[in-house]
């Protein structure tokens, strides 16, 4: 018997079914594999967060001070060293051929312009005269330091000196001069004679009573080799 609601089908026409209703995505709801995309993401954060917590790193969201190894700090410079006996350097002007040399020796501490003028009286060190060099203040007993006044030295010498060569004359209130000039305290040197200021040689020949300096004689200094 044919039911009244179904409709007969005519030979040859093809059937038709319909979808069934599980098939069809519910609107407003993504698809599956949205969901399980999101699931995995989820879990993945979680973990993530877990290994984090598990390893003690802090999970503030403000900056935090590093402190990094010691091998990777800033060294601290180390302090410049402190300066050894024999390193403060004696400036003396020696002579070699007719001209000065300017020298230096290491002492102990920044010699008196008076033991510069006993180094000059003393003359050269072996050293020095395997290079040439000599004191024509040598064997000057006559000469000393009379003082310092307003950074310039007073030097007194002796009628010996008179009896010297012209140009062993100049040398010797050249190297004097140089030396004392050289001094930290003195600026400029005056020659005296039983207490009264002499006329000495400046290096071009010319004589003077006035202050001599290293300048005077810059002439006669030799040229470095």
């Amino acid at each position: 018997m044919t039911s009244p609601s179904s409709t007969p089908r005519s030979a040859g026409q093809p059937v038709r079914c319909a979808a069934p209703d599980r098939l069809s995505a519910p609107t407003g709801r993504p698809p599956a594999r949205a969901r399980r995309g999101r699931l995995a993401t989820g879990l993945v954060a979680l973990a993530a967060a877990a290994l984090v917590a598990g390893c003690g790193v802090p999970t503030d969201p403000r900056p935090q001070p590093v402190t990094p190894p010691p091998q990777y700090r800033t060294l601290t410079p180390a302090p410049p060293p402190t300066p050894e006996a024999g390193l403060v350097e004696e400036v003396l002007c020696l002579a070699r051929d007719n001209r000065l040399v300017r020298v230096t020796r290491p002492v102990d501490r920044t010699p008196t312009p008076a033991e510069l003028l006993a180094d000059l009286s003393a003359g050269a060190n072996e050293s020095e005269r395997a290079q040439g060099l000599h004191s024509v203040v040598a064997g000057l007993t006559a000469l000393s330091m009379v003082g310092i006044e307003n950074r310039v030295a007073t030097v007194t010498i002796g009628e010996n000196l008179e009896e010297l060569a012209f140009d062993n004359q100049l040398l010797v209130y050249a190297q004097i001069v140089c030396t004392l000039d050289a001094h930290p305290s003195i600026d400029g040197v005056f020659f005296s004679r039983d207490g009264e200021r002499v006329s000495v040689p400046r290096g071009d020949g010319t004589q003077t009573r006035s202050v001599l300096t290293a300048t005077d004689y810059e002439a006669l200094v030799e040229t470095p080799r």
